[in-house]
């Protein structure tokens, strides 16, 4: 008689289903490492690619909000244009300021030129960006109370460039060195220097810093 005929049915019976048990919970875990195994490979072959496709940076030549970003330098003092009442006097630039700011615009220096136009109650003025093409972009500005941009140690508002950007033409580089700058001379207001400016809503800074 074999060993097996020993064993009571009933206990057999348990035995085989406990095997049963067993082996279909093997075949259960080695069906989810499978599927893990697939995952984790699925996933980073999936998450790599989608990040560096989507890594982007913005261009060097191109401001998002004001002309500050651009990277030119201020290499001019402020033009100043103060009005006092009365007698109604006004003061204007020095003409060391004068001789920076016509420098810049006669050799198409990039560069920031700040114009302010007074501060009776809040300052507020204009930023023009001198490009080597012969062209200024200008944005008005407006002193800022609380937050605003450092614009050569004062803090302003820049006001939104699609709405109110400006594009000017610089004047013959010989205008700058000859032009009477003196009050009511021909080049004594920063609009004077440009033969003219129309709206504009492009964002390049047009530099090659």
């Amino acid at each position: 008689m074999s060993r097996a005929a020993d064993v009571p049915s009933y206990l057999a019976t348990a035995l085989a289903g406990a095997l049963s048990t067993l082996l279909a919970a093997t075949s259960l875990a080695g069906c989810g490492e499978a599927e893990a195994d697939t995952d984790t490979d699925t996933s980073t072959g999936t998450g790599t690619g989608t990040d560096t496709g989507t890594g982007t940076d913005t261009d060097a030549g191109v401001f998002a909000d004001d002309l500050s970003e651009c990277g030119a330098p201020l290499t001019c003092s402020t033009l100043s244009y103060q009005s006092y009442a009365p007698p109604n006097m006004t003061s204007y630039p020095s003409d060391a300021e004068y001789e920076c700011a016509f420098a810049a615009l006669r050799d198409r220096t990039p560069t920031l030129l700040v114009v302010s136009d007074g501060c009776e109650g809040m300052c507020a003025g204009s930023v023009y960006l001198i490009r080597p093409d012969g062209t200024a972009l200008r944005q008005y500005w407006t002193e800022a109370f609380e937050g605003g941009v450092d614009l050569g140690g004062s803090m302003v508002d820049f006001s939104p460039w699609d709405d109110n950007g400006v594009l000017c033409t610089l004047k013959e580089p010989s205008f700058y060195d000859t032009c009477d700058r003196s009050p009511d001379g021909d080049c004594d207001y920063d609009d004077e220097w440009f033969v003219g400016c129309g709206p504009v809503t492009e964002h390049d800074c047009g530099l090659d810093l």
